[in-house]
C-alpha cells in the first residue's frame, strides 16, 4: 500500500569507477517524520541525497516516494509530480533576483500562477521575510539567505524535503529557529530528511537517525540512542570515550561528503 510522504532507500549503493561512495544503504523515513543522515565528513551523506534527489542515479537499489519506485525519475520529474525538494550545503540562490522573485520560481515549479502568488505572500509573511520581499538576495545576510532558501523550500508545497546541512554558518539562535521552522513543517506532515553535523539540531527535531561511515550504515535508532553507540563515537572521535552530549562534529565548509 503507498502512503503519501514517506521516502524509502532500499540497498542503495553508489559507485564513482573504483570508489564506493555509498554501499547498501536502506532507511525509511515515515510521513511526518524528520530522519537525521548523519556522520563524520566523506562519510556519502550528501551523495545519498543527490540520489535520493534524482541528481544521480545509483549503481544499484532503489528510491520510494509515497511506495512508488522513482529511481529514476530526473530531479525536475521528482519536484513536480512527488513534491520533493531539496537544499545544498551552500546557498544557491538567484543573487540578483529579489527575495521574492526567488520565491515565485519556486512555486511555479508546482502550481499556476495565481496559487503561486498566494503561496509566496503567506510564506513570506509566516517566516517574516514579507518586510525583505522586495531586496536583492545577495543584499541579505547569510543567516537570511538561509531562511529564504527554507522558505522557497515551502512554497513548492513538499511533501518530502532534503535538508543538507542546512544549520551550516547560522548562530546559535538561528539554530534555534530553523528547528522551530522544521517542527512546523513535520507538524504539518512534511517528511524531512537532515544531513547535518550540529548535533544540538538533530537532537532538537530528530525522531529517527541513520548513521553513515565510509558509506556504510553503522547504527540507526533515536538521536540519543546512536550517539551513545560505540560504532558511532569510534567514527566520530576515533575511539576517545566521551560522554553521548559532548559529541559534535564541526560544520563541514564543503561538499566532499
Amino acid at each position: 500500500m503507498r502512503t503519501p510522504g514517506t521516502a524509502e532507500a532500499r540497498g542503495v549503493t553508489r559507485r564513482f569507477g573504483g570508489l564506493t561512495a555509498v554501499a547498501d544503504v536502506s532507511f525509511t523515513a515515515a510521513r511526518g517524520e524528520i530522519h537525521g543522515i548523519i556522520g563524520p565528513n566523506g562519510a556519502g551523506k550528501t551523495t545519498l541525497l543527490n540520489v535520493l534527489s534524482g541528481l544521480q542515479r545509483p549503481s544499484s537499489g532503489s528510491v520510494l516516494i509515497g511506495g512508488e519506485d522513482v529511481t529514476r525519475w530526473p530531479s525536475h520529474r521528482l519536484v513536480a509530480k512527488a513534491r520533493l525538494v531539496r537544499t545544498f550545503q551552500t546557498v544557491r540562490l538567484f543573487a540578483s533576483m529579489t527575495v521574492r522573485q526567488n520565491l515565485m520560481i519556486a512555486a511555479r515549479a508546482t502550481t499556476g500562477p495565481a496559487q503561486a502568488r498566494a503561496r509566496v505572500e503567506d510564506v513570506l509573511a509566516r517566516l517574516s521575510l514579507d518586510r525583505l520581499a522586495g531586496e536583492p538576495a545577495a543584499a541579505l545576510s547569510y543567516g537570511l539567505q538561509r531562511r529564504v532558501e527554507l522558505a522557497r523550500v515551502l512554497v513548492a508545497d513538499p511533501a518530502v524535503v532534503l535538508l543538507d546541512e542546512p544549520a551550516a554558518g547560522l548562530s546559535p539562535q538561528e539554530r534555534r529557529d530553523l528547528a522551530d521552522m522544521l517542527r512546523e513543517m513535520r507538524d504539518a506532515g512534511v517528511t524531512v530528511i537532515l544531513v547535518e553535523h550540529h548535533m544540538d539540531l538533530v537532537h532538537a527535531v530528530c525522531q529517527n537517525c541513520t548513521v553513515l561511515d565510509f558509506g556504510r550504515v553503522i547504527a540507526r535508532g533515536t538521536p540519543a540512542e546512536v550517539t551513545a553507540d560505540p560504532a558511532v563515537l569510534e567514527a566520530y572521535l576515533g575511539g576517545r570515550h566521551h560522554r553521548a552530549a559532548d559529541v559534535e562534529v564541526p560544520a563541514s565548509t564543503g561538499e566532499e561528503d
